[in-house]
């Protein structure tokens, strides 16, 4: 599966689940996280992540086909940011993408409920 693929079957379940997956892109560097994901305040988010008080949560995701492989400068830029305390997340499969929201206590959502195309075309325009 392309790396195109994962990531948008990612960003949709998060969608679904009521986190974001926006887009991060970092003008003049190199090696910045595919996605910048954050999921709202809940009682299992906060039993999960063990906050104290209780907070929303942000994390950073990067994709790759199977197979890719990280950049130099996406190994010292996730690194960087580990060290900072942010988690930053790898995924190179569905199935790998499944197990991260499944750990998240998310099940993912393997039908689209009615009206989610309307809702994503409304999300699309300005």
């Amino acid at each position: 599966m392309r790396e195109a693929k994962i990531e948008a079957y990612l960003v949709e379940q998060i969608h679904l689940l009521g986190g974001t997956a926006e887009k991060f892109v970092s003008v003049g560097k190199r090696g910045v996280p595919d996605r910048l994901v954050c999921w709202p305040l809940d009682m299992v988010a906060a039993r999960f992540w063990k906050t104290t008080p209780a907070m929303p949560h942000m994390e950073f995701i990067e994709t790759k086909a199977p197979g890719g492989k990280l950049s130099v400068p996406q190994i010292r830029d996730h690194a960087k940011r580990r060290a900072m305390g942010f988690l930053v997340h790898v995924i190179w499969t569905k199935e790998q993408a499944n197990t991260y929201l499944e750990s998240r206590g998310k099940a993912f959502i393997t039908v689209n409920p009615p009206g989610y195309a309307e809702y994503l075309r409304s999300r699309s325009k300005p």
